[in-house]
C-alpha cells in the first residue's frame, strides 16, 4: 500500500477559523433566554459536539421538535456573529490556494450544520478550492468518531488512507 497523500479533509473550527468565540456568545444567549445555567466548563466540554448532543448534556432530555428549535436559534444567533467577525486562521487559505494549485482535491468536515459551513465557505471565499462540503449532520456519529472524515474521502471519491 502506498502511502501518498492524494487529498486533504480540512476541519472547519480551529483550522480554518477560530469561531469559538461567536458560538459561546450564542450559546449564552439561548441559555440565558431559556434560563439553563451555562459555565466555561460546560462550554468547553461540548464545544466541536453536535447541537442534539449538547442538548442532551446541559438541557437534559428534549423532544426532537424542542432541540430542533432550540438549535435553529442558536445557530441564527452563530451566523448573524460570524457573518461581520469570520477570519482565517494565519496561513490556512494560503496552504489551502497552494494545495489547489497542486490539484489536490479538498473538502471540508465539520460537526457544524450545513449552513454554518456554506456561510463561512462562501464569507472566507473557500468554495473554489472545495470539492466537498461535509455536515455532521449527515452521519449517525459526531465527533470524536470519524465519520464525518470518512463522508468527506468517499465524496472525493479517495480511499480514506490517502486522505490528510
Amino acid at each position: 500500500m502506498s502511502n501518498t497523500i492524494q487529498a486533504v479533509i480540512w476541519d472547519l473550527d480551529g483550522v480554518i477559523i477560530d469561531s469559538a468565540n461567536e458560538h459561546r456568545r450564542a450559546w449564552e444567549r439561548l441559555a440565558k433566554e431559556e434560563s439553563v445555567k451555562l459555565t466555561d466548563e460546560d462550554f468547553w466540554a461540548t464545544f466541536g459536539k453536535r447541537n442534539n448532543d449538547i442538548f442532551a448534556i446541559l438541557w437534559g432530555p428534549l423532544t426532537p421538535e424542542q432541540a430542533q428549535l432550540l438549535g435553529n436559534r442558536k445557530e441564527t444567533y452563530f451566523r448573524d456573529l460570524i457573518r461581520e467577525t469570520a477570519a482565517p486562521l494565519p496561513g490556512s487559505m494560503e496552504l489551502m490556494r497552494s494545495l489547489h494549485e497542486a490539484s489536490y482535491p479538498q473538502a471540508l468536515a465539520s460537526s457544524a450544520p450545513i449552513e454554518n459551513i456554506q456561510l463561512i465557505s462562501e464569507v472566507l471565499g473557500l468554495a473554489r478550492y472545495l470539492t466537498a462540503l461535509v455536515s455532521g449532520e449527515t452521519v449517525p456519529h459526531g465527533k470524536p468518531a470519524p465519520d464525518i472524515f470518512l463522508k468527506a474521502a468517499q465524496e472525493l471519491h479517495i480511499d480514506p488512507a490517502h486522505c490528510l
